[in-house]
């Protein structure tokens, strides 16, 4: 098998690094293993991997802050943090250091052959991914012999629950559709659909989660972003609007469209501010956490009306009052229709806030799209 690269697997735990780093291999990459921070670093500066898989929990040091530091020397490093702990702050956590995803255990193997094409831009055939999974099967089938088949099953499916506690909260809800997604997707194959969301969902939900904001819902063409839940910031309203804008750049900056859209892509923004109430929903075999409240019913006519009207993000007064001088908006006429829950209709011309060094490094690589060099970040 062709090698596509050189992966580095820093897991502590000796039974974990032998199957996945196994697995690994048997997709045709490189694999060198690590279980310490300090281990991890040496074989970075010396080997050069084009990707690091970083446990979160390790001996010496967290997974996030040895991220962090490590970047600091190597910022065009590509690490993915691995974690039983999949909640919403770890998630975000790891993402606003610097993390290009976060890789929630159970380790799913079929689901990992397909992530390394996203985080590597690596794109197989379908003979190739055909190939792949069933020399991954098999050597799940000597991984299972020779260690067991209830411990390589328990490292393959090990998971732990986080409780989301139920509240409420006074913060902002990102409501973001793709204007012409029927019209540009209706000629298009199944497959390079998928393919072409999950490379564009994947950049707009690190710009979410590096601006502090939560992923709530992602279905078909709508992605829903929530901002002081389940976890509180100072500036949660300001990050929504910040995320916003970031969003609409990335999508006017796109570079990698497939041939079969034919039109620039068409972002429609609603961002909506007050009380938002958050918990667990349960039904048959499922639990879901969901939000609702009258921001996130204004996040969701926003954006419609914004696909109506031409405008591409637009907010509520709520959002303006909050801000106070660091915003610009201009109010606009709205379809009552749409907009029959919102008062006044506001157009963001601008806001400024400093990025962080975390923020520049990902918005310097996502979409690759290019980074003005500034102090300040300006909404246009």
């Amino acid at each position: 098998m062709d090698n596509h690269g050189k992966i580095l697997l820093v897991e502590d735990d000796e039974l974990q690094s032998k199957i996945i780093g196994r697995i690994i291999k048997n997709m045709g990459f490189d694999v060198k293993t690590a279980e310490t921070a300090e281990t991890a670093e040496s074989i970075i500066i010396e080997w050069e991997p084009n990707l690091v898989l970083l446990d979160i929990y390790l001996p010496d040091k967290n997974g996030i802050t040895f991220l962090s530091e490590i970047l600091e020397k190597k910022p065009e490093l590509k690490i993915v943090l691995i974690s039983a702990d999949s909640s919403e702050e770890v998630i975000r956590r790891g993402i606003y250091a610097g993390a290009l995803d976060v890789l929630k255990k159970p380790i799913q193997v079929k689901d990992l052959m397909y992530k390394f094409g996203l985080w590597l831009n690596d794109e197989h055939s379908d003979y190739e991914i055909t190939k792949i999974i069933e020399e991954t099967e098999a050597n799940e089938n000597i991984i299972t012999d020779e260690y067991s088949k209830t411990i390589s099953q328990y490292i393959l499916s090990y998971k732990t629950s986080i409780e989301l506690t139920e509240k409420s909260v006074f913060g902002s809800v990102l409501y973001f559709r793709l204007k012409n997604f029927e019209n540009e997707f209706k000629n298009a194959k199944l497959k390079e659909i998928t393919a072409f969301l999950s490379r564009l969902y994947l950049d707009i939900t690190s710009l979410i989660y590096n601006t502090r904001g939560s992923v709530n819902t992602v279905s078909g063409n709508t992605i829903i972003g929530t901002f002081g839940l389940p976890v509180v910031y100072d500036n949660d309203t300001l990050n929504a609007v910040r995320c916003a804008d970031q969003i609409r750049n990335l999508i006017r900056n796109y570079k990698r469209l497939p041939d079969f859209i034919k039109d620039r892509l068409k972002p429609a923004i609603g961002i909506g501010t007050g009380t938002i109430y958050g918990g667990k929903v349960l039904s048959i075999q499922r639990i879901d956490y969901s939000i609702f409240g009258d921001a996130c019913e204004r996040a969701r006519s926003l954006a419609y009306l914004a696909g109506e009207e031409g405008e591409e993000i637009l907010t509520d007064e709520n959002t303006v009052i909050t801000l106070g001088n660091d915003l610009k908006a201009r109010q606009v006429e709205k379809d009552k229709k749409i907009c029959d829950n919102i008062e006044k209709v506001f157009t963001i011309d601008h806001v400024k806030q400093e990025l962080s060094t975390q923020e520049i490094r990902q918005l310097d690589s996502i979409g690759e799209k290019e980074l003005q060099e500034s102090d300040e970040y300006e909404l246009l």
